[in-house]
């Protein structure tokens, strides 16, 4: 039985990701390919690989080769290679993008917010989105998922753009505003551990119930004091003030209009 192989252009967050679990999973890695000497240094010792320049034309023995680098370098890749499935793992750069590169091409998109700091922590569930030219790039996509114990599901351009601005709203967004907790916090010299158990508990919360029903807060409430309240400490952040504002009234108008 034929196993897959899988060869990697790129080395930064997504890249340590998907080389851990392949190598966890026992899926065979042809090569990595990274522009900076650095970093290939650094992956080849990280992960007992091969690693090398990015070359003009890729006819390695691998079946799939994923090019998991930054959005806007991945039009700039000038490549060639042979019919072997070539994708990338963006959640919002179009399938066609690879279509001088190979006839078999798809999207391998991880749903996670990855850093190549934590890529051994098993804890973290990596949900793909795929997508492919042809159905037999698709299994093949399917099968790559199933192996490293990941779910997935089939989602076109513009479902996987739509997931992708969802998921920005769901967690970059979210985390911003985390920041700005911590730093309102931090001058006042307070921890922003004691603002931790709130945070966990609305994620626990979120298992058994929409977001939706979980709102609360003085914008649902329409507490015009506490409003005004916390506008008088945010004087000294223009941004910050009309951050607090629009938010205010996306809450009222979500649940009172």
């Amino acid at each position: 039985m034929h196993k897959t192989k899988v060869s990697i252009i790129g080395g930064g967050n997504v890249a340590h990701h998907l080389i851990y679990r392949f190598q966890t999973a026992g899926i065979s890695i042809s090569h990595v390919y990274v522009r900076s000497y650095a970093a290939q240094n650094d992956l080849a010792e990280q992960f007992n690989i091969e690693v090398m320049n990015v070359p003009e034309s890729i006819d390695d023995d691998s079946d799939i080769l994923i090019i998991a680098v930054n959005d806007d370098s991945i039009s700039d890749l000038k490549i060639s290679t042979t019919d072997k499935l070539v994708v990338h793992t963006s959640g919002n750069v179009s399938l066609n993008t690879l279509n001088n590169i190979s006839e078999n091409i798809g999207v391998f998109y991880p749903l996670q917010s990855l850093r190549s700091d934590n890529f051994d922590d098993e804890r973290i569930e990596i949900p793909f989105l795929i997508e492919a030219s042809n159905n037999k790039s698709l299994r093949k996509l399917e099968d790559l998922s199933g192996s490293i114990g990941s779910d997935f599901i089939q989602a076109d351009e513009d479902t996987r753009r739509l997931i992708h601005l969802a998921a920005v709203f769901a967690h970059n967004f979210t985390n911003h505003m985390w920041s700005i907790s911590d730093q309102l916090l931090n001058k006042e010299k307070i921890s922003f551990e004691i603002i931790k158990p709130l945070i966990l508990n609305s994620i626990a919360q979120l298992r058994d119930r929409s977001p939706l029903e979980l709102q609360t807060g003085p914008a649902l409430r329409k507490d015009s004091n506490t409003m005004q309240s916390h506008l008088h400490l945010l004087k000294e952040s223009e941004d910050w003030t009309v951050l607090y504002k629009i938010i205010s009234e996306s809450i009222k108008k979500t649940h009172h209009d």
